[in-house]
């Protein structure tokens, strides 16, 4: 069964009978496979073709995390005017391991929004590629790390990480 936009329902055409085009459930799909699972493109064109019916190849998969990131750039946008905009924001970063190597997920947030990005910059480059907190001019609620105190914004400071500043 293929989903395309709009609700519309569809049955698969036979692989190579016909070029068939993909609605935004099935792009959203095949981009949660590989990043949300996550699992290596193979493996989730393989867990794609079971759960669509449809074959994905690794290509295929790959474009469709693309056209989700270009599908989900004008709510990004939103989010982060939101947050810039809000009174007070939470922020934090966790380390993640990305092929062996230590990444950085920094989260912005408030009561509604949320946004989480991922750079291999811990400190104040990779918030900066967040794009909130150096736009931001209200209450930041952080933990004691000094990287924080480099931005222009009134600071409430939270110890919830053992107030050690890591």
């Amino acid at each position: 069964m293929v989903w395309c936009v709009g609700g519309a329902r569809g049955g698969v055409p036979v692989v190579g009978a016909a070029r068939w085009e993909s609605g935004a459930r099935v792009v959203a799909l095949a981009a949660d496979l590989i990043l949300v699972v996550p699992s290596p493109v193979a493996g989730a064109a393989k867990a794609f073709s079971h759960i669509a019916g449809a074959q994905g190849s690794t290509g295929w998969m790959a474009s469709a995390v693309r056209k989700a990131a270009q599908a989900l750039a004008p709510t990004l946008d939103h989010i982060r005017i939101g947050l810039r905009r809000s009174k007070v924001l939470n922020t934090d970063e966790t380390g993640i391991t990305i092929n062996g190597s230590m990444w950085w997920t920094h989260v912005s947030c408030t009561a509604m929004l949320t946004l989480l990005t991922v750079s291999s910059f811990r400190g104040r480059e990779g918030m900066k590629l967040a794009g909130i907190i150096e736009y931001f001019r209200g209450i930041a609620v952080h933990d004691v790390w000094a990287p924080y105190g480099q931005f222009d914004v009134v600071h409430a400071l939270c110890e919830s990480d053992g107030g050690d500043g890591e």
